[in-house]
């Protein structure tokens, strides 16, 4: 009888074979599909617009300045440049110069005596002791004396002192005088400007004037707070350069007065504004053949030329062959060509 003695070498080929008839046979793999977002077809109005940068600032239409027909003296300064008041706020206190004052004293005199005379003028008349032409003359005496302290009243010379209030509220721009200065009649005191009717003052290249015009809108923004908006339109262009900063002033109207005198803001000027088929920027795609989107085809990705427009806040308007029914690709879309499965999506 024959032994078969079996090397090391041997019984592991032989277990190979086996392990090689149990083995499964491989499974073949599912198709694959690209995980996707997308959005409904959406037409927006987007707005083609030129940044600006500026200050906020008072407009010079709703400002005045504070004076008094009469001369005197400062006695008290109750605000200062820059500062805030209400209406009804007190602004200053003012002293009615003795000359005025003694004035107004010899108008109240004169006008005693022209009554008077006046008077017995009249009576001398009726007795036959007086013409026409004297008690003429005493009329016109006694009109210029009545004339003369109305006009003294209304420049406030009988007041021998006055608090000046705030007319309404208002910035006080600048303060040209100081407690016990001496002012003429009509000499300016103060300017204040009106705290509702602010604008927005921006610097633009002299090359950019020929987009400008007065009436066109501009969104504005506060450059320290995100949060803070309004609307605005171009109320002027200046005509000439800044000498400091090379720029031409414009002037836009602030609507929302939120905005503090003097804080730094931005506007976008609108330069053209359509309706178009709006779409997030990552979802416009280009390649040698020009700019596409995918849509989703009932589960497939199909690609559509399309022509760009108008940018505006990190939306793109386009154009193309457009199927309005089927939902746009805006994310996983730089994984996709055309006609691939596609997951996650709207059908």
């Amino acid at each position: 009888m024959k032994q078969i003695i079996m090397t090391f070498p041997m019984i592991v080929m032989m277990s190979g074979f086996c392990l090689a008839d149990d083995a499964p046979e491989d499974k073949k793999p599912d198709d694959s599909s690209v995980l996707v977002e997308t959005m409904p077809v959406t037409t927006k109005i987007l707005a083609e617009t030129m940044p600006l940068y500026g200050v906020v600032a008072v407009d010079s239409r709703h400002s005045m300045t504070i004076s008094f027909p009469q001369a005197g003296q400062i006695k008290a300064l109750l605000v200062s440049s820059g500062q805030s008041v209400k209406r009804g706020d007190a602004l200053l206190e003012f002293i009615t110069s003795p000359d005025t004052t003694s004035n107004y004293h010899q108008s109240v005199t004169a006008l005693d005596l022209a009554k008077s005379e006046l008077q017995r003028t009249a009576d001398l008349l009726s007795q036959h002791l007086a013409t026409a032409g004297q008690l003429a003359a005493a009329q016109k005496a006694y009109d210029d004396a009545t004339n003369m302290l109305s006009a003294q009243k209304k420049m406030g010379a009988g007041i021998s002192s006055r608090r000046m209030t705030a007319p309404y509220d208002a910035i006080v721009m600048t303060v040209s005088t100081a407690p016990g200065d001496h002012i003429a009649a009509g000499a300016p005191i103060m300017v204040l400007a009106d705290s509702k009717h602010l604008v927005a003052e921006f610097g633009a290249e002299p090359s950019d004037l020929k987009h400008i015009k007065a009436g066109m809108g501009v969104r504005l923004t506060s450059v320290t707070d995100d949060h803070l908006h309004a609307e605005g339109a171009v109320i002027d262009v200046q005509s000439s350069i800044n000498p400091v900063t090379q720029l031409v002033t414009i002037r836009v109207e602030l609507s929302d007065t939120h905005f503090l005198f003097g804080s730094a803001i931005k506007g976008d000027l609108i330069l053209r504004q359509a309706s178009e088929i709006a779409v997030p920027e990552n979802a416009v795609l280009t390649d040698e053949k020009g700019s596409y989107i995918f849509q989703n085809d009932s589960g497939k990705a199909r690609r559509i030329n399309i022509k760009t427009d108008i940018a505006d806040e990190g939306m793109v308007g386009i154009s193309g062959d457009i199927n309005h029914n089927q939902p746009i690709i805006t994310s996983g879309n730089y994984e996709l060509q055309d006609g691939m499965k596609i997951r996650g999506a709207n059908p």
